[in-house]
């Protein structure tokens, strides 16, 4: 297929069953468009807009496989959706075609001769009426950065450098299970669709901790804080420091004022408290140009 349009059949919905067989046949893998939406008007209308499908040249006018991870996802898999002029996670779809190996792309491309391109139909977009903010949600989250910076350590073929910002180019990149697992602790909504299209909930609760309100007793509360220190990464397990052997319980009843376990209120102190050295850097940033 090269210019046609695209295919009837594959505008069906894809089923939960579909969507669970992928990736080994236990759940299907994530991945991340990266893309700009401001002056493509192919990416706001028409077929090749935002969340119907994912298109690419085949390698670079370099003649690098740049593109290489176009080849590597299955139909059912997931794609999230970072709109790079804005910063934003705006969506989320899944991958309702095989690979087109001989997409011919647009006027607007600009590809040279020898650049034939890849091109995978996606279905059941969905944008999120709040979406994601990148950096102050994520990138910039003091919560996040010692998880962040140790997956980047791991893998380099993900949205975002070492330097914790999105990187240039990039246009389709995996995303690691610890990487969902901070998207979805961000966003109920992502964490919702992830689920409802197949992805395994205890793979994003990595990050995610339930809020209790009271305990019975000393020891369950205890208990309860040692394991939620043990549940969350990079954490320092200060409980053994703070709680002396000597503490006693004088009330069989032990209540806590707080009602949910989360550093977030003094994260997001200490982010607002930061040298706003990031804002510099992004207004001084030069446009990235991804497909």
């Amino acid at each position: 297929m090269t210019t046609g349009q695209r295919p009837v059949h594959q505008q069906c919905t894809l089923s939960e069953t579909t969507a669970a067989e992928t990736n080994g046949g236990e759940y299907p893998s994530i991945w991340i468009e990266k893309t700009e939406i401001e002056g493509r008007e192919y990416k706001q209308e028409g077929e090749l807009r935002l969340g119907q499908a994912v298109c690419s040249p085949t390698k670079d006018k370099a003649g690098r496989d740049r593109y290489s991870t176009m080849r590597e996802p299955a139909v059912g898999d997931i794609v999230l959706h970072i709109v790079q002029d804005k910063s934003k996670l705006v969506g989320v779809s899944t991958i309702e075609s095989e690979l087109e190996t001989d997409f011919e792309g647009l006027p607007e491309f600009t590809w040279n001769p020898d650049q034939a391109g890849y091109r995978r139909w996606l279905t059941n977009y969905h944008a999120f009426d709040e979406p994601l903010d990148i950096y102050d949600d994520i990138l910039d989250n003091v919560q996040y950065q010692q998880s962040l910076t140790a997956i980047r350590k791991d893998y380099s073929n993900i949205c975002y450098d070492k330097n914790l910002d999105l990187v240039q180019g990039g246009y389709f990149t995996q995303c690691l299970p610890e990487l969902a697992s901070i998207f979805a602790s961000e966003s109920a909504k992502l964490r919702d669709e992830l689920e409802t299209r197949g992805y395994p909930p205890s793979k994003l609760d990595r990050h995610r901790v339930e809020p209790v309100s009271e305990y019975d007793n000393l020891d369950a509360a205890i208990n309860d804080i040692q394991t939620r220190v043990e549940q969350t990464p990079d954490a320092t397990n200060w409980l053994s420091e703070q709680l002396g052997a000597t503490t006693t319980l004088t009330s069989s009843r032990f209540s806590i004022q707080t009602v949910a376990w989360s550093p977030r209120p003094t994260m997001k102190m200490e982010r607002q408290q930061r040298p706003r050295k990031r804002l510099q850097l992004k207004r001084q940033r030069q446009p990235m140009r991804t497909p």
